[in-house]
Order: structure tokens, then C-alpha cells, then sequence
């Protein structure tokens, strides 16, 4: 788990995670920057990304769809419920 958006691609990249959990707030570059280059890295193509931030409501999760950027996002606080669901659906 990394909270720097750079040390978190590098950790990402070295790691090859079946997903990604991500905030929108970071130090160094937003969670949106961050997540257009895990999607752009040849290592990380195809890996799950999902936004898990309190920059957003859960009225506004619920009114968008879900998504933010066209990425699946949790509007915190989450219970342990949602974050199971989100994963199921994503690593099946």
C-alpha cells in the first residue's frame, strides 16, 4: 500500500497486483493522473482500477453511476460489504 502517487506506479508496476484500489486525493499527482498511467503501462493494462475516496458522496456515487473518469468508484466511508461486492465483481 503506498500513499504517494509515484512510489505507488513503481510499487504497481514491480508488484502486478489484480487490482487496484485508489484514492483521488495524492501527493505528487491526483488519483485521475495516476490511474491514465497504470492504464498506459504494458505491465498494468487490463488491471481492475477502482476509486476509493471521500471526494465524493455516496449520493454522488449513486447519481454517477458508480463512476468517476468512467472508472468504478466507493464513496467512503465504506462498509466491509460494499468493498466485497466490488471485488467480486472485478476479480469475479
Amino acid at each position: 500500500m503506498e500513499n504517494n502517487s509515484r512510489m505507488a506506479l513503481a510499487a504497481a508496476e514491480e508488484f502486478h497486483p489484480d487490482l487496484i484500489l485508489l484514492d483521488v486525493v495524492m501527493p505528487g499527482m491526483d488519483g485521475g493522473d495516476l490511474a491514465s498511467r497504470l492504464e498506459a503501462s504494458p505491465q498494468l493494462k487490463g488491471v481492475p482500477i477502482v476509486f476509493l475516496t471521500a471526494a465524493a458522496t455516496k449520493q454522488e456515487a449513486s447519481a454517477r453511476g458508480g463512476r468517476i473518469g468512467g472508472l468504478p468508484f466507493l464513496a467512503k466511508p465504506v462498509n466491509t460489504a460494499e468493498v466485497v461486492r466490488c471485488l467480486k465483481k472485478y476479480l469475479g
